[in-house]
């Protein structure tokens, strides 16, 4: 390996003997998968699956949309968490802190001006950092999602002090009591740990029934805590197709055959089904309630909303505000369900002895059956998320995830104003640069509010008088690749409705799912004919598909093909839904490809059930998994001729068989995939039952506990594909170095990553500076990202640690990017934050604004720039300026350039290249400065690329043309945003 190589992953150091072998069994894969048709008749669509992947397979869509090359960082991995508290203040207000979730980092900003928050630090976490809680000015706890685990991070050394293990899928953290105690959300694990702060040692474990507790409050007197259920359900449950009285034949089409007999959704106390059918109770908790004197739970607050993200409490009366979807899954069929499947909401939940619940549509005005309807989509409030009160009680701030928009709310529900926070007012529509608002924090003394943008990994600061942006700026470092940051807005974009009123995350919760099943039969639907590529089978579904479990998106990269059913060839497919669903319009075929390949990009997390070497645990949910993988291989268990396992391929084997075929009262489906059997055991529908899902196992959620727990054991530590060490961390320091725990999972870190299991990245302060090392496989040693460093042997930096530095292992995905880019794009000398200065734009001279490029990376080779305005009231954002061929070295790039192709005289800047701006005026090389209608204000973005190839790029090229050429180059980037008018 050369030592000049920083940017690196762990798929790219794997042994020789490895590589060589994924290369054949690719290329094996590539010559046997790529080449699939379809064909459609008048009343019978024939499907014939293709099961290659999008990335490996050449476009099937559009020949004349480029088929994106194969990033260099590709391979970097993307888990999709969603945060719940990112941003919050110092107590003292001085300092703002905001989890970098893109980065595994939290960010530090200094608010010496309010209006101006300055980037001062970035300090390396867990993986996929989601909530921050400043436990003073000086100590920040920091809740890693996929790491499992608290960061506790001082400030002042910039510096992971101690990592506390936290349970799976941590989620929210806030501190309450007296004495005060951490409180911290653990989603999956369905409970909330209680941490002492000073020993850091866990006090308590509060199970909790409920599906995904995640955000928390405290009550103003602090002797409450509140945490809200994410995933908590709407009380609906599913009539089995095969229970004692059958559920109704589905509508008959004409011209068809009748559809076969499927279950029935209902709500679980439907005095129809239950008690005389159904016999078993659905919990619908939404809100538990937990005493602080006693870390114990009081009671639960019930029917709130289907799908929780955010929660507050009105600082006056201890009242709880929710922001909420609530899921119309009680309507059947895509006719029915098209443009109205969820209301937006808040709900009021009153905390006294007999509380009450008041829910307020945010869009109570919308005619759902106009489609499409602009006016709903300029103002419309998607998918809340954070919300938080004025210190008044009076009103609230709201996060709409899915419009892009922060709503000023009172008690009452009404919305007394609106913010666009990103370059869509009204209804517009630019979903590949959404921001997607999700944390909220508020300095109510100076009049601003602070906005933590998920997608776009920025802050916008608003000044609350006047409701006006004053400024963006940069989260930090964004690893996150292009092909990532291109699709995913088309994914939680809610103007891609026909309304704005839902998007595909309304159903899909930040990949997942929402736990509820869907009955979207389609009326006018035909025949659907599907070929299964590898039995050869044709297997005949009828358009009544019946109810169907909302599949998770995370993990579908080469399982095509896709649905319960199998009938969607590739993710392309999936764009008739948003007509269909949406009731908006189809995407572009490019555009389709990008949500595409974002979604092809989500990962699983590791399996929590698994131990650390990534064998079976010796006993789960009271069963041995491993007697559990003999009853899946054995013939005749549960009653089938077959083995389980002659279908289901176990995760380390091909595909067996694709879509199972039709026999007696079983439909013909796809073989799914047994990745989330453990997400799926709270659903218990036998007699006397209580449970807290409504829906289950299998496509319609009508099987529990499949097998018994002779077979669920084994189902439920089902390998994932990411390894159980992945996020695991360890801080060590000289008082826990030489502990048997530390050097078991240090020692097993490092056995499973020279398997190729995973990575180990290592960052902290070591003889008195802080560094990041990466564990290199070839020569057993870490290797620091700045090359100029010396490697540390596993010996020497124990030494360290004896002799008082204090560092981070960190098991990370073995395709990884452990030595990810830190840029930074400034003004050099001229206050972007309060905008251009006019010589700039086109009110002045257009010259060109002097920029600072900041750079600690040593493998970028040249440099990018782009600058458009994304307000513009054009198609594609308006391009002003390409410069490119920057040498590697620039940190400086001056104000005044020539426009002209070659750049002769600028010192270290000479021989860079200009493109061509969008102006038509016959001066379309260079620079043009802003230059928006007299009455409005235009966020105008400069996008710097940091490229690990100084090739030489000809001049004179358009946006689309630079941007397709650097493609496979990119290995960061960071985003300007400087406004006008």
């Amino acid at each position: 390996m050369s030592s000049t190589l920083t940017y690196i992953t762990y798929g790219q150091i794997r042994s020789f003997r490895v590589l060589n072998l994924l290369i054949l069994l690719c290329l094996a894969f590539s010559l046997a998968s790529c080449g699939g048709e379809s064909s459609e008749t008048t009343d019978e669509e024939v499907v014939t699956i293709d099961p290659c992947d999008l990335s490996t397979c050449e476009n099937p869509v559009d020949e004349d949309v480029p088929t994106p090359k194969t990033n260099k960082s590709s391979f970097n991995t993307n888990f999709e968490s969603g945060q719940t508290h990112p941003l919050r203040l110092s107590p003292d207000g001085s300092h703002l802190f905001a989890a970098n979730t893109a980065a595994n980092s939290v960010s530090v900003f200094s608010l010496s001006d309010p209006s101006a928050p300055a980037l001062i630090a970035e300090i390396p976490v867990g993986i996929d950092p989601v909530s921050v809680w400043p436990i003073s000015n000086e100590e920040v706890w920091v809740v890693n999602h996929v790491s499992d685990s608290i960061s506790v991070v001082s400030v002042s050394q910039k510096l992971v002090i101690d990592t506390i293990a936290s349970g799976d899928e941590p989620a929210d953290i806030v501190v309450a009591g007296s004495p005060a105690h951490a409180y911290v959300s653990v989603a999956r694990s369905k409970e909330v740990r209680v941490f002492d702060l000073s020993t850091h040692t866990l006090v308590k474990i509060i199970p909790l029934q409920g599906e995904y507790p995640q955000a928390l409050t405290v009550s103003p007197d602090g002797e409450k805590v509140y945490v809200a259920f994410a995933l908590s359900g709407n009380h609906t449950t599913i009539v089995p197709r095969t229970a004692s009285v059958m559920p109704p034949l589905e509508p008959a089409i004409s011209g068809l055959p009748l559809a076969p007999r499927t279950g029935l959704i209902i709500d679980a106390s439907d005095p129809e089904w239950f008690p005389s059918v159904l016999d078993y109770t659905v919990l619908d908790h939404d809100i538990a309630e937990i005493f602080t004197s006693n870390q114990s739970l009081s009671r639960y607050y019930d029917r709130v909303g289907t799908v929780n993200l955010g929660l507050t409490v009105n600082p006056t009366n201890g009242d709880l505000f929710v922001t909420n979807t609530e899921a119309l899954n009680l309507t059947f069929f895509l006719q029915n369900l098209r443009g109205h499947f969820v209301d937006n909401r808040i709900t009021r939940v009153t905390t006294n002895d007999t509380f009450t619940s008041t829910s307020f549509d945010l869009n109570p005005d919308i005619d759902y059956f106009q489609l499409p309807n602009n006016s709903a989509l300029s103002t419309t409030l998607a998918q809340p998320t954070d919300i938080l009160f004025d210190p008044s009680g009076d009103f609230m701030w709201l996060a709409s995830f899915g419009s892009d928009r922060i709503a000023k709310v009172n008690t009452q529900g009404e919305v007394i104003a609106r913010i666009e926070v990103g370059n869509t007012p009204g209804s517009l529509v630019d979903s590949e640069n959404k921001r997607g608002p999700r944390g909220l924090a508020l300095k109510a003394a100076d009049e601003r509010l602070y906005v933590q943008n998920r997608l776009s990994n920025t802050l916008t600061t608003i000044d609350t008088k006047t409701l006006s942006i004053l400024n963006e700026t940069t989260i930090g470092d964004d690893p996150t690749l292009l092909v990532i940051k291109q699709g995913r807005g088309f994914f939680y974009d809610a103007k891609l409705s026909g309304n704005g009123t839902a998007s595909c995350a309304s159903c899909h919760v930040d990949g997942t799912t929402d736990n509820l099943a869907w009955n979207l039969g389609d009326l006018e639907g035909a025949m659907v004919s599907v070929t299964d590529p590898i039995s050869g089978t044709i297997e005949r579904m009828h358009p009544m598909k019946g109810p169907m479990v909302t599949q998770t998106l995370a993990g579908l990269k080469d399982h095509a093909p896709y649905h319960w059913r199998g009938e969607m060839p590739s993710l392309l497919d999936f764009n008739v839904n948003f007509d269909k669903i949406m009731g908006g319009v189809e995407l572009n075929s490019a555009d389709m490809q990008k949500l595409s390949e974002f979604i092809n990009s989500i990962t699983l997390h590791p399996n929590p059930n698994l131990t650390l070497d990534r064998t079976f645990s010796a006993e789960v949910l009271a069963g041995d998994p491993e007697a559990g993988l003999n009853r899946f291989q054995q013939a005749g268990f549960l009653g089938f001729e077959q083995a389980c396992s002659s279908c289901h391929s176990l995760p380390s084997e091909p595909f067996k068989l694709q879509i199972s075929p039709a026999a007696d009262d079983v439909r013909a489906a796809k073989v799914p995939r047994l990745t989330q059997i453990y997400k799926k055991q709270s659903f218990d529908n036998s007699n006397g039952a209580i449970t807290t899902l409504g829906f289950g196992e299998t496509q319609d959620g009508a099987v529990a506990n499949m097998g018994g727990n002779g077979l669920v054991s084994f189902l439920v530590s089902w390998d994932t594909g990411t390894a159980p060490a992945v996020g695991v961390t360890q801080t060590i320091k000289s008082n826990n170095v030489n502990n048997t725990s530390v050097i078991n999972t240090w020692s097993t870190l490092e056995t499973h990553a020279l398997a190729g299991d995973n990575g180990i990245f290592v960052h902290g302060q070591i003889n008195g500076a802080i560094r990041r090392l990466y564990y290199s496989v070839t020569d057993n040693t870490y290797v620091d990202c700045n090359d100029d460093l010396t490697p540390l042997s596993h010996a020497e930096l124990v030494a360290e640690a004896t002799n008082g530095s204090t560092f981070s292992i960190m098991g990370i995905h073995p395709d990884s990017i452990v030595c990810a880019s830190n840029i930074r794009l400034q003004a050099d000398g001229w206050n972007s934050d309060n905008g251009f200065e006019l010589s700039a734009t086109c009110d002045g001279e257009n010259i060109s604004p002097a920029l600072a490029i900041t750079n600690s990376n040593n493998t970028i080779q040249s440099w990018a720039l782009v600058m458009e305005d994304p307000d513009a009231p054009t198609n594609d954002p308006f391009v002003h300026w390409l410069l490119y061929n920057i040498d590697k070295d620039v940190s400086s790039i001056p104000s005044s350039l020539p426009n002209t192709p070659t750049i002769e005289t600028a010192q270290l800047l000479t021989g860079a290249t200009q493109g061509i701006n969008s102006f038509t005026n016959g001066e379309q090389i260079g620079y043009r400065g802003p230059c928006p209608p007299a009455d409005e204000s235009h966020g105008y973005e400069f996008t710097l690329y940091g490229l690990d190839t100084d090739t030489e790029i000809p001049a004179n090229l358009t946006k689309n043309e630079l941007l397709e050429t650097i493609s496979d180059d990119i290995i960061s980037t960071d985003r300007l945003t400087v406004f006008y008018r």
